[in-house]
């Protein structure tokens, strides 16, 4: 049994897709991203009121990263987004607008991303806008903490809310 277990634990983490390509920490008000031997310096925009909290999350993919960082003072906060190349480049930036970032849901080419009361849309490679709502904490208690997942035709952000991908219309699963 310890030898299977150890054999699986191995098999894990040797695997090549499992390899972090990407890291990235926060110094001075900059986020510092690592990948491929190069380090890319990105000045965090923020208010001054709102402190970094935690260390910055990082999701990847075949061919690009998210790197989520969240800013924060005792009563509200946001998270930014960094779209991350495979040449360390930033492509884009977003503002979830709010704090408590859900897990992202990553596809070919969108990227599904939740935070407290926000629900957003995002074309994978230039960061526009497909869809996006603002009132999912009031309606439907969208907290954010719940990674998000596709059911079909439907982006689910919670167990009882759920986004029509292609219309962008909520559908409340069993409130």
């Amino acid at each position: 049994m310890h030898k299977l277990i150890l054999i699986s634990f191995l098999l894990l983490t040797s695997s090549p897709s499992f390899a972090k390509k990407i890291s990235a920490k926060v110094e001075d008000n900059n986020l510092l991203i690592k990948c491929q031997g190069k380090i890319q310096k990105l000045a965090i925009n923020k208010d001054k009121e709102l402190d970094i909290e935690g260390r910055p999350k990082i999701f990847e993919s075949e061919n690009f990263s998210l790197i989520i960082i969240e800013l924060a003072d005792h009563n509200s906060g946001t998270a930014l987004v960094y779209s991350i190349n495979t040449e360390c480049k930033n492509l884009w930036t977003f503002d979830l607008q709010s704090f408590n970032p859900s897990i992202p849901l990553i596809e070919e080419n969108y990227i599904f991303l939740g935070a407290m009361g926000h629900g957003f849309k995002l074309h994978r490679q230039s960061g526009k806008v497909i869809w996006s709502h603002k009132d999912l904490y009031k309606k439907y208690k969208f907290n954010g903490a719940d990674p998000i997942v596709r059911a079909g035709q439907l982006i689910k952000f919670s167990k009882i809310l759920a986004i029509d991908d292609q219309s962008g219309k909520i559908k409340v699963l069993n409130k």
